[in-house]
């Protein structure tokens, strides 16, 4: 059950708590999921179209990018803070980032802005949320696309290389970061971000409240499984799990890769929406 709490337009051009780009109003709104508050934007004419977007990103860096610019006139966009991020509450509770709750918050989302289904875009975290979603409620996902994630259980294949995370360092480092120190953070993460690119995702966000989402994704596996909606996956071709996502690419899955590493695979937008653009509208 949803209940909404405030609602607020934003010209994407007009500055707004740091929101804003170029073309159209986007209507921003925040409800109860869960006992927590969720905010959600929504833009565009067209079949609706939910944007999920990763870890320490909230639904601006879908503008920001260019995102919304091009994809705006062919749908409605659903432009979701997840919970910890942008606009939505920056709980340190790590239930409340478990597996489950998370399906929770993108079925309240579509029930609050009044739609029976859409297809979802995640990218990084939001393409492993948007996986899940469409594991439990399939019914709910018109179609998948899963940007800048792995298609295999990734603590499986680990574990029989010999590789397992050190749980005990891994404590360590969450410890600092929930004492608000990012280098803990940093050292907990999968994938190697650029310096710069750390700096950039640090403002606005509570190394905390990521180290309690972190903590809330292990009470629960969110583990790749092959979804049973149409599915396009697509990664960066200098990811480190570039070689065993070739490998685990098998129809019916359809797949792209675009230049460089997991920062590059969002930033820029265009090689993403180039391939992403004729799956969505193949499945009109």
């Amino acid at each position: 059950m949803q209940l909404s709490l405030s609602y607020a337009t934003l010209r994407l051009g007009a500055s707004s708590e740091g929101r804003g780009s170029e073309m159209a109003d986007i209507e921003y709104s925040t409800f109860s999921s869960c006992g927590r508050t969720i905010s959600v934007g929504v833009v565009g004419t067209g079949p609706p179209l939910m944007l999920v977007p990763g870890t320490l990103q909230s639904a601006d860096r879908w503008i920001d990018s260019g995102y919304v610019q091009a994809l705006v006139n062919d749908y409605r966009l659903l432009l979701i803070d997840p919970l910890g991020h942008g606009m939505s509450e920056r709980s340190r509770d790590p239930a409340d980032y478990a597996p489950d709750r998370l399906v929770d918050h993108l079925a309240d989302t579509l029930d609050h802005v009044g739609c029976a289904s859409a297809h979802f875009w995640g990218y990084s975290r939001g393409a492993l949320m948007a996986a899940y979603f469409a594991r439990e409620q399939p019914e709910r996902v018109r179609s998948l696309v899963y940007g800048g994630h792995v298609l295999f259980d990734a603590a499986a294949v680990l574990a029989s290389l010999g590789m397992a995370p050190d749980i005990e360092a891994r404590d360590a480092s969450e410890r600092r970061a929930a004492s608000g120190d990012w280098d803990g953070f940093w050292d907990t993460f999968a994938v190697p971000i650029p310096e710069a690119t750390k700096r950039f995702l640090e403002e606005g966000n509570d190394p905390a409240v990521q180290t309690a989402s972190s903590q809330g994704a292990r009470m629960g596996s969110m583990a790749w499984e092959p979804p049973t909606v149409p599915t396009l996956a697509y990664w960066g071709d200098d990811e480190i799990f570039h070689a065993l996502n070739l490998e685990k690419a098998t129809p019916p899955l359809e797949w792209f890769t675009v230049p460089g590493g997991h920062a590059e695979g969002f930033f820029p937008s265009e090689p993403a929406v180039a391939g992403v653009k004729p799956f969505l509208e193949a499945q009109a």
